[in-house]
């Protein structure tokens, strides 16, 4: 059927459209997601707001067993969403933090 190609054309180009957008959001400072209360009905959220909308980003970090490497550089969840780095760099850093860790001594 023509009409079903047709839309599921459609549907994967946005998609590859969002997915470009939400890498090159992950590349900016976190300290750029836009307030949540101030978006209009319809907006479209970038990554970091529909990280910040879906909760605590302690379970980002716990997904990926990065939770105490999380904790130990922001001891507040706002002092992860103020931060001057990009989720990219905060992650870099998470994970070599957790590498450093299991070194044996």
């Amino acid at each position: 059927n023509f009409e079903l190609a047709y839309s599921l054309a459609l549907d994967m180009r946005q998609a590859k459209r969002r997915l470009r957008k939400q890498l090159d959001t992950a590349s900016k400072p976190m300290n750029t997601a836009r307030n949540l209360n101030n978006l209009l009905v319809g907006t479209t959220l970038t990554l970091y707001e529909d990280l910040r909308r879906d909760g605590k980003p302690i379970a980002l970090w716990r997904r990926i067993g990065l939770d105490r490497e999380y904790r130990r550089r922001f001891k507040t969840d706002s002092s992860f969403w103020s931060s001057g780095q990009s989720l990219i760099e905060i992650y870099r850093t998470l994970k070599a933090d957790w590498e450093r860790s299991q070194r044996p001594e």
